[in-house]
């Protein structure tokens, strides 16, 4: 069963592109790190939720980006506002 612990995804210049065009911000504004449930992170890294949840058990999983999605969307959106 995967963990709902945080997973570190990184977004390449692509995505970070889509990102900011999605949600209607500037490309230089997008983390290249967003901290984001590993369900969403298994999603757009396109791996199984259950070997991010099994990657260094006791600190966070990472993964590199390769597609976008609305849930990530949202996680990126979120870690926006919280800096302001």
């Amino acid at each position: 069963m995967p963990s709902n612990r945080a997973s570190s995804t990184s977004t390449s210049g692509n995505i970070r592109a889509d990102i900011a065009k999605d949600i209607n911000v500037n490309a230089s504004q997008i983390p290249v790190n967003v901290q984001v449930p590993v369900g969403i992170a298994a999603t757009v890294c396109g791996v199984d939720a259950n070997v991010l949840a099994q990657q260094k058990q006791g600190s966070s999983p990472t993964c590199q980006a390769k597609n976008k999605s609305e849930a990530l969307n949202q996680q990126v959106q979120r870690q926006l506002v919280a800096q302001k």
